[in-house]
């Protein structure tokens, strides 16, 4: 899972290297998709044991002033499993951006909260949960034209779970 982090923020990197037009410089409103790596796992002394990876997507909207931003979207970690248990997490998020451009690269923080829902099987029981829980996350972008291509990985800071994050790799449109 290393190697596919890496991965995905070298190619971000190397590929941004060849754009000569700043992110930094594209304000207003944008909309986009991801798709990433999701990553959860429960903590030790619950009665589900899961520590997996699924494939997770998330469509996002939010508008850019200049080098703040205010972002908000849909989340879903897929479906993970382990040994006869699985969870299902999804939700809402809401964010603060700070924004850097450093020449055609525009590297970005993320601070914000989480409303989420989750339902496990684990022994044939179903259980259901939600909450409201923070986040934070980092990334990198490289604007061509009216797209931005950005890379991005968020820590879901969910009380119930032990880890939930997510790796992600997308696209948005700036209007």
């Amino acid at each position: 899972m290393k190697k596919l982090h890496s991965l995905i923020l070298s190619a971000t990197l190397i590929t941004s290297s060849f754009f000569m037009a700043s992110a930094n410089a594209d304000n207003g409103f944008y909309l986009g998709g991801s798709v990433g790596n999701s990553s959860i796992s429960t903590k030790p002394d619950t009665n589900i044991d899961i520590n997996s990876d699924d494939t997770g997507y998330k469509v996002f909207g939010g508008f850019k002033f200049t080098i703040f931003a205010v972002e908000g979207g849909y989340v879903d970690f897929g479906k993970v499993e382990n040994a006869g248990d699985s969870v299902e997490l999804s939700g809402w998020d809401l964010f603060g951006l700070v924004n850097l451009g450093i020449g055609p690269i525009d590297l970005f923080g993320k601070l914000g909260v989480f409303a989420w829902d989750a339902d496990a099987l684990t022994s044939g029981n179903k259980v259901s949960d939600d909450g409201t829980d923070p986040v934070v996350g980092i990334g990198a972008g490289v604007t061509l034209g009216s797209f931005s291509v950005r890379a991005e990985y968020e820590y879901f800071d969910i009380s119930d779970f032990d880890e939930v994050s997510m790796i992600s790799l997308g696209v948005a449109y700036i209007f």
